[in-house]
């Protein structure tokens, strides 16, 4: 173990500078007054833990009471959830409390996720504190969350960091559809792929449910351009359950819906009876089914497989409130990005992007923001759909 008094963020910092040679996802050191900190951070390749999310996980050996914490440091917050030295938490490294001091273990997993254990049970936590589930069982061996892509040819059923940073920042990436995945692996290709294609890789793997921002559709002006996403068709044919915070808000939104029912797919409101259109929480399009919780859905799930019924489901899950924008705020803004479109001379895959890039600066970012948010939590209610989904089977 490394002893170091440190007293505040700064020289927690310098702390971590100093020792950056030989830093390891997992590191040692004790603060002033016997607080012991455990460090993590989760970016298994980054050369500076400076540059990654840094987390710590603390305790304390000695009463609370007994303990003097400097105020206006990052410690601070530590003597609220003091304790005998019992339980741990996990403190972020600019303070903020991620996981209470409640537990009795804490064990980073990769991919910023945290098993978590108490009185013999475990159960898994985010790097954003948010409970994927509770420790009520015995053994917890693994647990990982998987981002589909192509590289160089090679598909990748969980992409690292730095593959998916190389691919935000290629300029020479393709996006693969169904269509397309022979074409870009024949041809050593790097390829983001479309919902249709990450259902069929993701159904290669065994992979029951992902998550992604919002799926394609009918596009506004079908009757000239005939433009339907194939998203709405790999439904009909591949195993996998969906969820998205509905068709993206660019799209043709009462055509895309009878296509879907044309095809025969349960489209599912995750807690909401009406249609989220991506950037807003509702629309006056009322949903046939409805699921009041996960397990509703896992059972959807497991049923739709012992029937052998071999098609996919959707489920559309609203963004949170907080980054719910206004409709009429966001029809403005893509019918004025469409005349953008149209008097570029956009079209065929080139469309989405195009249209939700235009999006950020007409809205001043804030198309933006809501976007990571929706996709953010589709991912943590997907993932309590796969651990329902798990446990039935």
């Amino acid at each position: 173990m490394i002893y170091r008094q440190i007293e505040n963020k700064n020289e927690l910092f310098s702390f971590c500078e100093f020792v950056k040679e030989n830093w390891s996802i997992d590191y040692s050191f004790l603060l002033k007054d016997d607080i012991i900190v455990k460090g993590y951070f989760d970016d298994d390749e980054a050369e500076d833990p400076l540059s990654a999310n840094i987390f710590f996980v603390y305790a304390k050996i000695i009463r609370p009471n007994k303990i003097s914490v400097p105020k206006g440091t990052i410690f601070e917050k530590l003597k609220i959830y003091g304790s005998s030295g019992k339980y741990i938490g996990l403190l972020s490294g600019t303070g903020d409390t991620v996981i209470p001091n409640c537990y009795t273990t804490i064990e980073y997993l990769g991919n910023a996720l945290f098993r978590v254990g108490r009185d013999n049970k475990y159960g898994i936590i985010n790097s954003e504190g948010k409970v994927l589930c509770g420790t009520i069982y015995d053994k917890i061996l693994e647990m990982s969350e998987f981002t589909i892509g192509i590289v160089k040819g090679e598909i990748k059923i969980g992409l690292t960091r730095k593959e998916i940073e190389d691919l935000a920042k290629s300029t020479d990436a393709i996006k693969v559809s169904r269509k397309d995945i022979s074409y870009c692996i024949a041809n050593k290709l790097t390829g983001s792929t479309t919902v249709a294609a990450t259902m069929f890789l993701a159904s290669l793997a065994k992979i029951k449910v992902f998550a992604t921002g919002g799926i394609g559709g009918v596009h506004r002006g079908f009757n000239e351009t005939m433009d339907v996403s194939a998203d709405l068709k790999e439904f009909r044919s591949t195993p996998v359950t969906v969820v998205c915070a509905g068709p993206k808000a660019i799209l043709d939104i009462p055509r895309t819906l009878e296509y879907l029912e044309t095809e025969g797919v349960s489209v599912i409101g995750y807690q909401s009876e009406y249609m989220p259109l991506f950037y807003t929480r509702s629309s006056n399009y009322k949903l046939d089914i409805v699921a009041k919780s996960s397990l509703d859905i896992a059972k959807m799930i497991y049923l739709n497989e012992k029937l052998g019924l071999n098609q996919g489901s959707l489920v559309v899950n609203p963004i949170p409130e907080k980054y719910s924008l206004d409709y009429d705020f966001m029809d403005k803004n893509i019918k004025e990005a469409l005349k953008m479109m149209e008097k570029d001379h956009i079209s065929g895959k080139r469309v989405t992007p195009y249209l939700l890039d235009k999006l950020v600066g007409l809205t001043k970012g804030k198309s933006l923001e809501s976007n990571i948010a929706l996709i953010k939590n589709n991912a943590y209610v997907a993932g309590l759909i796969a651990k329902d989904y798990i446990d039935l089977k």
